[in-house]
């Protein structure tokens, strides 16, 4: 039975998080009709949306080594939902860097973050990878829910103690490069000197989503 998309707020209370949503789905109206409307219906599908359910639940749990965060770079940040949730729950003013290939994705988290993070700002994947420092600290929270669609070189530039939250999958699909057979593959391709949590979340019979969090 599918569970209702729920997430706790600092108080404990539940609610559904629908403020984001509703920025999304309001830029419809002023972006080009060119846009893949069925990507959109996808990042607010079940799926998705339990990914990111379960994503929050276990970030609030470990959240007090997050309080000094500086900054937080999203990878593969699509629509940017997940990272607007945690800007917020963080409440510590950190700075946000939204990194996606697709333009109109990222006009799109634009328009999420609007009014809820002044300090946001995106970078294309290109200028991402091309800086093999890519700015990132010891103070910095990198958050990479699509392992599955990259190599692991985003990994492997971070320096040592970099916060980290990373998901990934065993589900074979179209632009997934690098999914994995199981949570033991992926603790191995991503080696952290402190895992704070490691988890399965099973999507259905055969499809299960990976969560590490941690340092490198």
């Amino acid at each position: 039975m599918r569970q209702e998309i729920l997430f706790a707020n600092k108080q404990g209370n539940q609610f559904i998080k629908i403020q984001q949503i509703t920025r999304l789905t309001d830029a419809l109206y002023s972006l080009p009709m060119s846009m893949n409307r069925s990507q959109l219906r996808d990042s607010l599908s079940f799926h998705q949306l339990a990914s990111k359910q379960w994503l929050m639940t276990k970030f609030m749990q470990f959240d007090s080594q997050f309080r000094n965060v500086k900054q937080i770079h999203h990878l593969g940040s699509w629509h940017g939902l997940l990272s607007a949730w945690i800007s917020e729950h963080l409440d510590n003013g950190c700075v946000t860097n939204l990194v996606e290939p697709d333009k109109i994705a990222l006009d799109l988290s634009s328009h999420v973050h609007y009014g809820l993070n002044k300090k946001c700002f995106n970078t294309s994947a290109e200028e991402y990878t091309s800086d093999k420092t890519n700015n990132v600290s010891v103070d910095h929270l990198v958050l990479n829910t699509s392992c599955e669609h990259m190599s692991k070189d985003w990994f492997d530039n971070l320096p040592m103690g970099t916060h980290i939250v990373a998901q990934s999958t065993n589900s074979e699909a179209d632009g997934h490069i690098n999914t994995q057979e199981s949570l033991g593959s992926f603790a191995e391709q991503l080696p952290m000197a402190t895992v704070t949590y490691a988890g399965i979340l099973k999507m259905d019979s055969y499809n299960s989503r990976f969560m590490l969090i941690g340092t490198k």
